[in-house]
């Protein structure tokens, strides 16, 4: 078998040939291996930037949870440091028997005195008392005052008064809102966590 005779070529051609040949390696190479580099490159800078943007919003919470916890440490430690003791839930009769002769010796004539139902909260529970009773403003006053000293765990909630200041007859009528913070008792620790 016998091979074809080379033709010779002009020089121009030759180097036309290759610049050709080499443009096309060119584009082959930068379409299968430069491009998708580059575009991994772009997706890779993209999902760094996520990346960054979620670390400073978890640095931000960070701080902000760091803040609430000191807030809540400190809180925690007044709390502790208290010298209020939660009454017994079972001492209700004996309560409200010093609560009405506290309102007595303070000058009210005590209509009513009321419990509600107990309310349990995570470390009480609150017993609201509903206590009606008719005296002059400055007996009402001087109840309130002496309330607050004697009963530490009784908190005034709520208070109404029907009477005019300058007309002494018939005597203000009040209708006072206790709230009395007692122990939990087991049957109650179950609840609270509701």
């Amino acid at each position: 078998m016998m091979l074809p005779a080379l033709v010779r070529q002009p020089p121009w051609a030759v180097w036309l040939g290759g610049a050709t040949l080499a443009s096309a390696m060119t584009l082959l190479a930068y379409a299968g291996l430069v491009q998708p580099n580059r575009a991994s490159e772009l997706e890779a800078d993209t999902v760094l930037a996520e990346a960054a943007a979620r670390r400073a919003e978890v640095q931000r919470l960070e701080t902000r949870l760091a803040a609430v916890t000191g807030a809540l440490d400190t809180k925690s430690e007044a709390l502790r440091r208290l010298p209020l003791e939660l009454g017994d839930r079972s001492e209700l009769n004996r309560r409200i028997a010093r609560l009405i002769e506290l309102a007595q010796s303070s000058g009210l004539e005590v209509l009513g005195l009321q419990p509600g139902e107990p309310l349990p909260a995570r470390q009480y529970t609150r017993v609201p008392l509903g206590l009606e009773a008719t005296a002059s403003f400055a007996e009402h006053l001087a109840f309130l005052e002496r309330l607050h000293t004697a009963f530490p765990d009784i908190r005034v909630v709520g208070l109404e008064l029907d009477g005019e200041p300058r007309d002494a007859a018939p005597r203000p009528r009040a209708r006072i809102a206790l709230m009395w913070f007692t122990e939990l008792d087991d049957g109650s620790v179950a609840d609270a966590g509701r």
